[in-house]
């Protein structure tokens, strides 16, 4: 009865707070949710305010997270559910730096070893399910840090791509399920398995435990860009390094099309290989 209930469920995306940005946004509101544009940006001009209503769970995540890429306060409910409604939106953060970052372990309320360990893993220090306010108290307390990286996700809406832990081969048999349920291997980024959900993540992994990979985050991950000289030029490799130079995943991937175009030859390394 219950599974029937929530198949059936329908959502709302709410504004919680005004934003100077909200106006921004009036052309995403009216595409997603169907909306003339002058009333979308009626819609976004008050708090609170119903947004958008009527929306499967997922349509639901995939409009919040839009809305928030433009600074707005957003949250999902579920129509009908009044006392379990608010879907208060939480943020997975990675802090990324080469350790040791001097005052981080108290800033973050943690071991000098657990920071050491957390910014040694693929994604950086990863803190899960935080909230706006606690997002934005963490980067107010890390702006200025040299050196120190602060990367938000919108874990509703996040992909994850399968690397070998380490430089041992990852289990062959998690690679093959992982290629049978449509996620193949990357040979640009070296993932074993690519573009899963949360959902394809925790099944290979609640199935395979101990296979030797670790799941990262797209939006965590960064690479170096090692490229090669063009044939017939002075043999000579210039790489990219260090956290500061270090390239998101999307743009790695633009760079290296770009060197491609020219007749360069680039290869990405993923930045935690550098640092084990």
């Amino acid at each position: 009865m219950s599974a029937s209930v929530l198949a059936t469920t329908s959502f709302r995306v709410v504004l919680t707070a005004p934003s100077p940005q909200a106006e921004l946004a009036a052309g995403v509101l009216a595409r997603a949710a169907g909306l003339d544009p002058a009333l979308a940006g009626q819609r976004l001009a008050g708090a609170p305010a119903v947004l958008c209503e009527g929306l499967a769970p997922g349509a639901a995540r995939r409009l919040a997270a839009l809305l928030r890429l433009f600074g707005l306060r957003v949250q999902t409910e579920a129509a009908g559910f009044p006392e379990a409604e608010a879907d208060e939106p939480r943020f997975d953060v990675a802090v990324q730096a080469e350790p040791p970052v001097p005052g981080l372990p108290a800033l973050l309320g943690i071991s000098r070893a657990e920071t050491a360990a957390g910014l040694r893993e693929p994604g950086g220090l990863v803190m899960p399910g935080l909230d706006w306010a606690e997002v934005v108290a963490l980067r107010q307390a890390l702006d200025g840090r040299r050196g120190v990286r602060l990367v938000v996700s919108d874990p509703a809406c996040a992909t994850y791509d399968l690397y070998p832990r380490g430089r041992a081969p990852a289990c062959a048999r998690l690679v093959a399920q992982a290629r049978r349920l449509g996620h193949g291997a990357c040979a640009l980024t070296g993932a074993v398995a690519a573009g899963l959900d949360r959902a394809a993540r925790d099944h290979l992994l609640r199935r395979f435990p101990g296979a030797g990979v670790v799941a990262v985050n797209r939006d965590f991950q960064h690479f170096d860009l090692h490229l090669s000289a063009p044939v017939g030029a002075p043999g000579f490799v210039a790489a990219r390094s260090g956290p500061e130079r270090a390239l998101p995943r999307a743009e790695a991937l633009r760079a290296r099309a770009d060197q491609a175009a020219a007749g360069v030859e680039a290869r990405l390394v993923p930045v935690w290989l550098r640092r084990a």
